[in-house]
């Protein structure tokens, strides 16, 4: 019976298949494969960036998204948690960021968490909040469902969370309800409301008492609005109707109406998303308000009143404007009064313009040129076009003019009058494109 013994010398392996034989022989042992170089050793910082790209840093594109795909590519970030241990440490403080709330469970153990973060947590720290509270920088609750018993769960779950988020950046409400007041005042009292840049869905509701001039005055709105002194992103929404009757002929220009509204200071405002067309205070004070940089502006055209809210918006800020929007809520209807006609003369450096029904006949004056570069209306109307092809001599920038008609309505009776505005748009050197930014025929 014979064994094999291997002897082993620094880097050289050798075999003695037969030790006991009167002539052993010694076998060395050459490997197949080369060695395997050890495994590089990456640092914290680069595996928090290749994460981070992992995770995606475009957070617009994410809220473009539907709810469900939304939800879906929410759920399938948090996954990364499960990987391995050490991609928790870098993983969590990048998932924390941005937070998207689909449920109301997930709400109330959202809050939990931090509550319950924040109690543990001592002043003898050198950091004054703890994780994941301090990593907050955007909340995203714009999903959620306006039922009346959800609604007032989660407004009381939003009142404890605020003053929990100390640097937080980037708020988004659900805009079908309004916050209560207690909810107001806890974020109008929170801790770094003046880091806040976006704040979107933001509704706005006048109860009767509210309505007087020093008590619309003391609304925790303007407290809220005062503070955010970085806001770059505003969203304020209508309480869901048409204006009132007694609102008509309230003249927001007239400084005798709501006078004791606080003026209100946005130095860093670019984009107001205003769906409150009836003669509000929160309205007279964006309409003093001092907005250097404001570039994008949508407002409802609702325009009933015989002092319309559009133009007079139009006039205190349509100056530095690059962007207009007019559209009009589908539940109410159709709108009766037109757009100002003077649209490309109260905003000069426009770019982009939206309009809505009825069409206003645009307007310039004899030789001005208006750099407008891209038009979009909401379906095609004869009397429009032939007021259009008279304005565009005068409109040179123009390249594309869009209709906000999707393909499945070509089937509604408009195909052949898109057709006809293809043809003569197209003798300008004008694109004429579809809702899907196509051609439409």
């Amino acid at each position: 019976m014979s064994y094999t013994r291997t002897k082993y010398n620094s880097q050289i392996i050798l075999l003695h298949p037969r030790p006991l034989a009167r002539e052993p022989g010694t076998l060395l042992l050459v490997p197949l494969l080369p060695e395997r170089p050890p495994p590089v050793h990456l640092p914290f910082e680069l595996w928090s960036r290749v994460i981070f790209h992992v995770l995606g840093h475009d957070g617009d594109a994410l809220e473009r998204l539907p709810v469900a795909e939304r939800r879906k590519q929410v759920r399938s970030r948090w996954q990364l948690l499960r990987v391995c241990k050490s991609w928790t440490e870098i993983a969590k403080p990048l998932l924390y960021q941005h937070l998207h709330v689909f449920t109301l469970s997930s709400l109330d153990k959202l809050v939990t968490l931090l509550y319950r973060a924040d109690q543990k947590w001592d002043s003898i720290r050198r950091i004054p909040h703890p994780p994941p509270n301090r990593w907050v920088r955007s909340l995203d609750v714009s999903a959620h469902s306006s039922i009346p018993a959800a609604a007032m769960a989660i407004d009381l779950l939003l009142a404890r969370i605020f003053p929990l988020l100390p640097y937080l950046e980037r708020l988004a409400l659900c805009p079908d309800y309004a916050l209560s007041r207690s909810a107001l005042v806890s974020l109008g009292e929170k801790e770094g409301l003046e880091r806040l840049k976006s704040l979107m869905g933001f509704k706005v509701v006048y109860d009767n008492e509210d309505r007087g001039a020093s008590a619309s005055a003391l609304h925790p709105a303007f407290a809220i609005l005062r503070r955010c002194g970085e806001l770059e992103q505003l969203e304020v929404v209508n309480d869901g109707g048409p204006p009132a009757e007694e609102d008509f002929l309230l003249d927001l220009g007239d400084p005798e109406v709501f006078p004791e509204v606080p003026s209100l200071k946005l130095p860093k405002l670019t984009s107001l998303y205003l769906q409150t067309p009836s003669p509000t205070p929160i309205v007279a004070a964006l309409l003093r308000a001092y907005l250097p940089v404001l570039r994008q502006l949508m407002i409802t055209p609702y325009s009933d009143s015989p002092c319309p809210t559009t133009a007079a918006l139009l006039a205190a800020h349509g100056t530095n404007l690059n962007t207009l929007h007019l559209q009009s809520p589908k539940h109410w209807g159709t709108v009766v009064d037109s757009q100002p006609s003077t649209l490309l003369i109260t905003s000069p450096h426009l770019r982009q313009l939206s309009l809505e029904y009825p069409l206003p006949m645009l307007a310039l004056p004899v030789g001005v040129l208006h750099p407008l570069q891209m038009l979009t209306i909401p379906g095609p109307n004869a009397r429009f076009l032939h007021a259009l092809e008279v304005l565009l001599p005068r409109l040179p920038a123009v390249r594309v003019v869009r209709v906000r008609v999707s393909s499945k309505a070509l089937e509604a009776g408009v195909q052949g009058e898109m057709r006809q505005w293809r043809r003569r748009l197209a003798r300008k050197n004008i694109r004429f494109v579809d809702a899907d930014g196509k051609d439409p025929v």
